[in-house]
């Protein structure tokens, strides 16, 4: 009854409106701009993972409406590629672009990687990584922090070697052939 009312009053009824609002959805009409973060993300994700939907409602709007912004996506999508697909050459020319593009950001990160460029261009020439000797920092760190600074380094070294799967028995095995060779 009161959708009916409403609709001799010439409002829409509640249905029409979530009907509405669903095809908006649908359609990647969004009411809410988007964020700094969410457009920080369109901008470095591969193109290839978006929903067209994100390409068509969101990102674009972004590029065509600001040059700037269209630049920036443009530096961002090359160095996304160029450390994803290690693209060595593509380094300089990327720098200079970065460095005359006129965003302050991006001119920040090339003075910082021209900074550092012999580091930059050794892990974009090698396949090797620090990954998992940084991971094991990061995890004594974490059992450390665990123990509230109160462990010695004993009890430390035996909660390791226990996440590890080394049991007590080889554990002390370990020590005895470590202080043989000591000897």
């Amino acid at each position: 009854m009161f959708d009916y009312l409403r609709s001799r009053r010439g409002e829409p009824a509640w249905r029409d409106v979530y009907q509405q609002r669903k095809q908006q959805i649908a359609c990647g009409v969004s009411k809410k701009p988007l964020s700094a973060h969410q457009a920080a993300w369109l901008f470095v994700c591969n193109p290839r993972k978006l929903k067209w939907r994100q390409i068509w409602w969101q990102l674009e709007p972004l590029r065509v409406e600001d040059e700037e912004l269209g630049r920036a996506y443009h530096l961002a999508q090359d160095f996304r590629a160029m450390i994803t697909q290690r693209q060595v050459a593509v380094l300089p020319r990327w720098l200079k672009e970065a460095e005359t593009c006129g965003i302050p950001e991006l001119r920040s990160l090339a003075v910082g990687v021209y900074r550092d460029y012999h580091a930059v261009y050794g892990a974009l020439e090698t396949s090797y990584s620090n990954g998992q000797t940084e991971a094991q920092v990061h995890r004594l760190k974490l059992i450390k922090r665990q123990a509230y600074g109160r462990a010695s380094f004993e009890q430390l070294r035996l909660r390791v070697l226990h996440g590890s799967g080394v049991t007590h028995q080889e554990n002390l095995r370990m020590e005895r052939l470590s202080q043989q060779k000591c000897v």
